[in-house]
């Protein structure tokens, strides 16, 4: 069910569109009700902060070899080490990969809680002690651009039982003009540039790596999922995830349109909604403030709380449409408002009234935020030399297995011994192989309830779906507002789809108590609970965790929301946009020197990932104890966790690139300076003559329209064909399994279509 459906102030309006969903969008699933407080929020669901101090990560027992150097196999790592696992970092020199930065603050941030071993270009002993590592570690961390020449140790180590990460720019190999690029590089090619920044100025990147960011949490999903594979048969895989995937997957808003207009723009629009209004950031006393207004009602109490509610009758403000043919009136309106108050005073004024608002919270050493001190995202990293920087803290916050924070940062090759010591008493031992190898699908015969709507939820939900889960979408009557909205395929909207392909669906009012019961007994048959409903709405409705746990002692129950089940803002109303505020995001990303979001639905996406690889590290723990447990994820949370390579008064990513005019459009520069020859050669070539003659130096800055249609983008959409004939387009998970590979089912359940399936007396 999806009780948002009662809440219609924090929804999307009725005509929202594709395009403009979740980035642009209330997301309504981190939307809360105005009647939520912290005690349901919380009650009765064993959060991070209540378990017991000292009980073991999910991953306590796995050793992992982390060899790949670039920032996404750092931050996979780094994921592994928060849930226990022991991370040997290994720290070389790349071969490839351009603009690493290896600043202290940025060594600290991806090194801290993992031991350091610097083997020598020349030792024969240390080549030695790499093949060894390799041989007793479960997983092995590599980016085959940069460090290619492990690879015989490696597929060795593969074949024997390991699981193989490879996190590169590209599948397609070294031919590819993107091959063994940045991030920044990416974000060019891609289309991601396009999408964000204001209408009028500049592509803009997005600071902090977010695709790298977002390639680590693919990687680490996948390689949990191979894990978990492997408990059937003993055999390990390789785990492939390139950049450029997880770039175009992150932008389904965009691509779901692009399935069916494929020339339509897919461009950036600052801050503003396409469809409601006031929708933007304003100018407080003391800073930015985004202020979002997705109703009617929103609109008119705004007007009587500034003490002018005619001016909601009045012509060119009286309707949704009208404003946005008004916008530079209507939107001066608020700013002479907003202006005369401090961030906290239009924060409370309007947060009183049920209107979403967020300040840009400035990343001064780290965001400023109030929640994400309250849920220790915050830590103070110290180094081996007595040096201190800002890190991220608790990301992980899980009943039985909660995520450590990690401070200590290691002094370089400070595991050599260690890591000696290791090599000579550990004896190796030959894979326990059991029968014949699976081929099947990692999550076959795990089954998923999934209640939620928009992004967060039905995201998570379709990964493992994906992954071979038998997923079981929960919606209430009438179904969720995503299958109305344009464009649409064979009368349902292709935004929808996307998230949803591959999936059972049925339909129950939960305000009934027999199809209360009949969540019930769905539960009692599962794995896994996936939702992002109002934080504490199913406990309000007597299926809180303990009496879900008391039906069932493995379910592992999962909610993702805007600020987190244990949150100082129980009931505020947080669509992507607010998050992406109040995670420091906004603040880093600029355009023309104003804060602006990132036109990929950031938070939403990142909240997703992240739940992928909690719920498959709980199906781990799940292995060995029989039981299940709470999950709390907060989109804040894991959005400041993204950001944290721009902390710690880290330069810009626009201090290091520059943009040039050529005679097709713009290139992107890595470099402080345009080279003279460059500069000389530009107006009259084209971004692709530019990116020829200095193929390291230059990106073309693509259109996701240009992208899509170019052969580079062979395989990022597919389309799937169902039992009644009908074509659907699927837009393709970036993880690749070697030996287990992930679903596309040619499945879309109309709404309610299994409800016979499941409950048939």
């Amino acid at each position: 069910m999806t009780p948002r459906t009662s809440t219609p102030e924090t929804s999307t309006p009725e005509t929202a569109t594709a395009e403009t969903a979740t980035a642009e969008t209330a997301t309504a699933e981190t939307a809360t009700a105005e009647t939520a407080t912290a005690e349901t929020a919380t009650a009765e669901t064993a959060t991070a902060e209540t378990a017991t101090a000292g009980m073991p990560g999910a991953l306590g027992k796995l050793r992992v070899l982390e060899l790949g150097q670039r920032t996404g196999a750092r931050l996979c790592g780094s994921l592994f080490a928060q849930l226990g696992a022991e991370v040997i970092a290994v720290e070389i020199a790349p071969r490839r990969i351009p603009k690493i930065d290896a600043t202290p603050s940025t060594r600290a941030l991806l090194l801290a809680g993992k031991r350091s071993f610097c083997p020598g270009a020349d030792d024969a002993d240390d080549g030695d002690a790499l093949s060894a590592l390799a041989a007793f570690c479960n997983v092995i961390i590599i980016s085959s651009d940069d460090d290619g020449e492990y690879h015989p140790v490696l597929e060795e180590a593969s074949a024997g039982g390991s699981i193989v990460i490879d996190i590169t720019t590209v599948t397609q190999g070294a031919a590819h003009p993107l091959a063994g690029r940045s991030d920044a590089a990416v974000q060019a090619f891609s289309g991601m540039m396009e999408t964000t920044g204001l209408p009028a100025g500049p592509p803009t990147l997005v600071d902090g790596n977010p695709v790298e960011v977002t390639a680590a949490l693919h990687g680490f999903a996948g390689a949990l999922a191979a894990l978990y594979a492997k408990e059937k048969d003993g055999r390990g895989q390789r785990v492939s995830v390139s950049l450029l995937d997880c770039a175009i997957s992150s932008h389904a808003v965009f691509m779901s349109k692009l399935t069916e207009l494929p020339d339509a723009p897919a461009r950036r629009t600052g801050n503003r909604h396409l469809l409601a209004s006031p929708w933007n950031i304003f100018r407080a006393a003391d800073g930015w403030l985004l202020i979002c207004m997705a109703s009617e009602i929103q609109w008119q109490r705004f007007c009587a709380l500034t003490g002018n509610a005619a001016l909601a009758a009045a012509p060119g403000f009286d309707s949704g449409p009208a404003r946005r043919q008004n916008l530079d009136a209507m939107e001066a309106h608020v700013q002479a408002w907003t202006k005369t108050l401090t961030l906290d005073e239009v924060s409370n004024i309007l947060l009183e009234a049920n209107i979403p608002c967020g300040a840009v919270v400035p990343v001064d050493g780290y965001p400023r935020e109030a929640n994400l001190n309250h849920r220790q995202m915050i830590a103070t990293l110290n180094g081996a030399d007595g040096k201190h920087w800002y890190g991220a803290g608790r990301l992980v916050h899980a009943s039985a297995t909660p995520g450590a924070i990690l401070t200590d940062v290691p002094a370089p090759d400070e595991a050599r011994d260690w890591v000696f010591e290791q090599i000579e008493k550990t004896r190796l031992r030959p894979p326990k192989l059991r029968g014949e190898a699976s081929t099947a699908a990692p999550l076959a015969g795990i089954r998923v309830v999934e209640l939620g709507h928009y992004t967060a939820a039905p995201l998570t939900g379709r990964y493992l779906a994906n992954l071979g889960a038998e997923v079981i979408k929960v919606e209430a009557p009438g179904g969720e507002a995503m299958r109305g909205w344009a464009p649409q395929r064979h009368g349902v909207g292709t935004f929808y789809v996307v998230n949803n392909t591959g999936k059972r669906n049925v339909v129950l009012d939960l305000k009934q108590p027999d199809d209360l019961a009949k969540l019930e007994s769905l539960v009692n048959n599962a794995d896994i609970v996936v939702e992002n409903l109002k934080p504490g709405a199913l406990a309000r409705m007597g299926l809180s965790f303990k009496r879900l746990q008391a039906l069932n002692p493995g379910i592992i129950y999962c909610a993702v929301c805007g600020f987190g089940a244990d949150s100082k803002y129980p009931g505020r109303p947080a669509y992507d946009t607010v998050i992406q505020a109040m995670a420091g995001v906004m603040d880093r990303t600029r355009s023309e020197g104003l804060p602006v979001k990132t036109g990929m639905s950031l938070a939403d996406v990142l909240g997703a990932n992240l739940s992928v690889g909690l719920i498959l590290a709980a199906l781990l723990h799940r292995e060995g104890s029989g039981k299940g447990q709470f999950i709390d994820v907060s989109m804040q949370d894991v959005a400041a966790w993204a950001m944290q390579l721009t902390w710690n008064n880290a330069p810009t990513v626009y201090e290091k690139t520059r943009i040039a005019t050529c005679s097709d459009g713009q290139v992107l520069i890595e470099d402080t300076q345009v080279p003279p020859a460059l500069e000389a050669f530009a107006g009259g070539a084209s971004r692709a003559e530019l990116a020829a003659r200095w193929p390291e130096l230059v990106t073309p800055i693509q259109t996701l329209n240009e992208f899509i249609s170019s052969p580079h983008a062979d395989g990022q959409v597919a389309e799937i064909t169902d039992r009644k004939g009908r074509s659907w387009p699927v837009l393709i998970n970036p993880i690749r399994l070697s030996r287990t590979p992930l679903l596309n089912r040619a499945m879309l359940s109309g709404l309610g279509d299994d409800n016979f399936h499941y409950f048939a007396e």
